[in-house]
């Protein structure tokens, strides 16, 4: 995005007036704007892509891969290991593949590859030496129709719910304070390995379900409970069906899908108090709140966090509350 601070924050807070225009409670609601503690080097994962010898990312809506040498965006030891990458990669890639970066242990980065062809025996080769270069911990190889990977090194990431931890911090916070879960009972939704689950529970330490489609966030979700003494039910399974009972409190955030098919059912709703809705894409944001207010609730918070500074998109916040 080529627009200064001001200028984002104004587009930004556009989308998330737009998404809410004309549902109850909008007119009476201001917005407000929370910003990233880092304009820069905050994003602490990527995602890039190569198609033959072009490695960067990919255009918007397209396949074609942008040459990337450097992004600014990216924690700093992201960055090395973007330059590893491409010193190490660029004359072994052929056909096409995506490039996963993430922080692993002691602050060095786990590459993962997804390869649309078999590997050569070249790219074998350069993944090895990838592994070796002092800023990767670990190295992944597969082929995009599954099977094992072929590793190198400490292949295991450090899982996180969010890419920009400064504001991360910032919106559990406040989801946990527009929730206010306290002696009620509360159903979080899309709970991943906890971002929200710990906040809530310390808050709300016996009448909280957590409902997560992938085991293993599941699994991590409760072990990170139980070392910190805090207790809530997570189960796995799909967050649009979820478990049955009366709940006061719903606090979700889901996929960028959205939750269409949840906000449809009818055993939930009316129902909950208020609901909390995370967001990280207004379209499906806006069209979920339109079913919800068809349901008699209404808006009484909007909040536009700034979790990915330079680009277009926006993490949104919205509180629905029974009307």
């Amino acid at each position: 995005m080529i627009a200064d601070a001001a200028a984002q924050r104004e587009i930004k807070l556009g989308f998330l007036r737009d998404a809410c225009r004309g549902l109850p409670g909008a007119a009476d609601t201001e917005p407000r704007w929370v910003s990233s503690p880092d304009a820069f080097g905050y994003r602490r994962r990527a995602r890039f892509a190569w198609h033959g010898n072009t490695l960067g990312y990919r255009a918007l809506h397209s396949k074609h891969v942008n040459d990337i040498d450097e992004c600014i965006v990216l924690v700093p030891p992201l960055r090395a290991a973007w330059t590893a990458v491409r010193t190490r990669l660029t004359d072994a890639l052929a056909g096409s593949g995506e490039i996963q970066l993430q922080l692993g242990s002691g602050r060095r980065v786990v590459a993962a590859l997804i390869t649309g062809a078999d590997p050569t025996p070249a790219l074998f080769d350069a993944c090895g030496a990838l592994s070796a270069d002092p800023s990767i911990a670990g190295v992944s190889l597969r082929t995009a129709d599954g099977g094992a990977p072929a590793t190198w090194g400490d292949e295991h990431v450090v899982l996180f719910s969010q890419a920009n931890a400064g504001i991360n911090d910032t919106l559990v916070r406040t989801v946990a304070e527009l929730a206010a879960p306290e002696g009620l009972r509360v159903l979080e939704l899309y709970s991943g390995i906890g971002n929200f689950t710990l906040a809530l529970a310390s808050r709300s330490p016996s009448a909280l379900v957590a409902v997560e489609q992938d085991p293993r966030a599941v699994e991590i979700c409760q072990a990170t409970l139980e070392g910190r003494g805090l207790r809530a039910r997570v189960t796995a399974g799909d967050a649009s069906q979820p478990p049955k009972g009366r709940y006061d409190v719903v606090v979700l955030d889901p996929p960028r899908q959205g939750a269409r098919a949840l906000f449809e059912r009818d055993e939930l709703w009316p129902g909950p108090k208020r609901i909390v809705y995370v967001s990280c894409d207004t379209a499906t944001l806006s069209r979920d709140l339109r079913i919800a207010t068809g349901r008699g609730y209404r808006i009484d918070r909007m909040i536009g966090f700034d979790m990915f500074p330079q680009t277009a998109h926006l993490e949104s916040l919205v509180r629905l509350v029974r009307a």
